[in-house]
């Protein structure tokens, strides 16, 4: 099972980054053109920079061109974005075919520069059917022509994820056969945990991923927990990272108000047994109480400061997927999965009637809504006992 850091704009990120590589609790890091500038600003490294020392640490570099963040509400966060020029009209302007071919022609050519797969852009969609559509469906068309091996790009919103017709439309996109697709939920909040009072939104997504992933490998992005059902669905490879930024695709991300750039960031504790984290304060009155609980449900020693936790967040994420993904067929994994999620809700509702109603948060916020997403997704797929 594999893991992605996804790019943001945080002082430190590239060390640890490389400090995670190192570690072996991640696998790769996807730069983003928001955030990596191709012309080093302050202390900002180039692509070129971030790349030597990612596979020095033993990690693969990709680039994700995030053209389907460029267009999202509000996005003017763009002094980074700005240095790939990677429009050969008005930026964003994808109007033409013409437009559409240069448009990934210069995606590539950045790509080729620093030795990174070639991924092929596309735009975030409300809708599998209109203009937009087009545009994405000939994104993808135009990078498979310019190279068959090209990876490919899906990335939605809610009236996407929910409309009729979303089958058939990645059935068109599931006939170009690409080798991997990024595939990503974009959310309206750029909130972490994501809102999830529509399971509807991500059991759709993993019926998208079981339908790609029957001819490629498949990267839910930007997903960090939240990808699990994904990985149920079919799914070999999770995006995450440390902050909101990797962790949530939305507007808010591609914003220079983004809250999320000043928010003070707590130190959170990542339980493997619970699928949840759980705020220090909370942890430290748990080992207090019971230490050896604690130490059960967490999986090893508990860390107690920022860098370890940093580390432990990976690997328990990794563990969580690698004991999802060890199974062949789609029935056990989501077998597999269901018995995370149910065991997680027994120790949470315990230790909310023991400790505190902080646990009774952390269930509605981590493991309610995929829980009811992976029902729905296997129930429509007949592989829920």
């Amino acid at each position: 099972m594999t893991l992605y850091l996804h790019d943001g704009s945080y002082q430190g990120q590239t060390s640890w980054s490389v400090e995670a590589l190192r570690a072996g609790a991640a696998d790769a890091v996807v730069a983003s053109p928001f955030f990596t500038p191709w012309v080093p600003r302050k202390a900002q490294p180039n692509p070129g920079t971030v790349a030597q020392k990612v596979r020095d640490a033993g990690g693969e570099f990709i680039i994700d061109a995030t053209t389907h963040g460029l267009r999202l509400p509000g996005v003017d966060n763009l002094a980074s974005y700005n240095t790939w020029r990677l429009w050969a009209g008005a930026r964003g302007d994808l109007s033409t075919d013409d437009l559409i071919d240069q448009h990934v022609e210069r995606v590539f050519e950045r790509q080729d520069a620093v030795s990174a797969p070639r991924l092929t852009p596309t735009v975030a969609l409300d809708s599998p059917i209109g203009a937009d559509a087009d545009t994405a469906l000939a994104l993808a068309q135009a990078g498979r022509r310019a190279d068959e091996g090209a990876w490919q790009s899906l990335a939605g919103r809610r009236g996407f994820w929910l409309s009729e017709g979303l089958d058939d439309y990645v059935g068109s996109l599931a006939q170009l056969r690409a080798t991997v697709w990024f595939v990503t939920h974009v959310r309206e909040e750029g909130v972490y945990p994501p809102t999830m009072v529509e399971a509807a939104q991500l059991a759709a997504v993993c019926r998208t991923v079981e339908s790609l992933s029957l001819r490629s490998r498949v990267v839910l992005c930007q997903a960090d927990l939240f990808g699990l059902p994904a990985v149920a669905a079919g799914a070999d490879t999770v995006g995450t990272g440390w902050h909101t930024k990797q962790r949530v695709c939305s507007p808010s991300a591609y914003q220079q108000n983004d809250p999320d750039t000043v928010r003070r960031q707590a130190l959170w504790l990542m339980y493997q047994g619970l699928a949840t984290r759980i705020h220090k304060t909370d942890s430290d009155v748990l080992v207090s109480r019971d230490r050896a609980r604690a130490e059960q449900l967490y999986i090893g020693p508990i860390v107690s400061i920022n860098r370890d936790a940093r580390i432990h967040h990976l690997q328990t994420l990794r563990g969580l997927t690698a004991t999802v993904d060890a199974y062949a067929e789609r029935a056990d994994r989501v077998a597999a999965l269901r018995s995370i999620y149910e065991t997680a809700v027994g120790e949470l509702d315990d230790l909310a009637r023991r400790y505190s109603r902080t646990y009774a948060r952390q269930r509605s916020d981590f493991v309610d809504g995929p829980l009811a997403a992976l029902q729905m997704y296997a129930e429509a797929e007949g592989i829920w006992d």
